[in-house]
């Protein structure tokens, strides 16, 4: 059995945070969006289900360090997120079975990357390109 490297554990982690983040959003399964608190949050919704997981995996193949950063900072973000959905703190009515379990799904893409973004921003290939070569 091949070993796999944290930046192709990643890179799989990233393609369901992308999906999971695109089926979090009104264009997927989200029908609550007439019933959310302020408008105001949505930028942060979208910055943080899609837009970080998908500059996460274009850096993934220039900077894998920059993606490793990232990738912890979406595990965070997320994790909050979820936590305040599941609390009733952005929408004035309950969330859906499908988000919910989309949400479990999310949290669990997110402890991947906590495991995992700081092995690939640690990771020997990441380093090699910031080192001048003699």
């Amino acid at each position: 059995m091949k070993h796999l490297t944290p930046r192709t554990i990643v890179a799989t982690l990233l393609v369901f945070a992308i999906v999971f983040g695109y089926l979090l959003t009104p264009l997927g399964l989200e029908p609550r969006t007439a019933d959310l608190r302020t408008y105001a949050i949505v930028p942060f919704f979208i910055t943080a289900s899609l837009g970080l997981p998908i500059a996460a995996a274009i850096f993934l193949f220039i900077k894998p360090r920059l993606a490793g950063i990232f990738v912890v900072i979406n595990a965070i973000i997320m994790l909050f997120l979820v936590a305040g959905d599941q609390g009733g703190f952005f929408f004035t009515t309950p969330p859906p079975t499908a988000i919910t379990i989309l949400e479990f799904l999310s949290i669990i893409v997110s402890i991947g990357f906590l495991l995992y973004g700081p092995e690939l921003y640690r990771s020997r290939a990441s380093i090699s390109r910031l080192r001048p070569t003699k």
